[in-house]
């Protein structure tokens, strides 16, 4: 399985019989979201709308209203790279 790097779609899922869940982290399972930042082996994830700063290529924003939530690799899974979201909503003229 391949790290997600900052800016890919993720969805919040993991084994529960190997990590079977306790304290609040069944509010999460299913939801997706974008990570936004790493941190050796954890992943933060918002769940709101995020967006390029124009100032730091390569650094996403989101409202301040949504916190960043750490995810273990274990907990998260892969749904599109970056580079696939950007250029998915790009049209080529004929």
């Amino acid at each position: 399985m391949s790290t997600p790097a900052v800016g890919a779609r993720v969805r919040i899922e993991r084994d529960e019989t190997r990590f079977p869940s306790r304290g609040s982290w069944p509010r999460f399972r299913g939801k997706t979201g974008t990570v936004v930042e790493t941190n050796r082996d954890e992943f933060g994830v918002v769940f709101g709308k995020v967006w390029p700063r124009e100032d730091r290529p390569g650094v996403l924003r989101w409202s301040g209203q949504e916190p960043i939530t750490w995810f273990r690799a274990h907990e998260i899974k892969q749904v599109a790279r970056a580079s696939q979201r950007r250029s998915a909503g790009r049209t080529v003229a004929a």
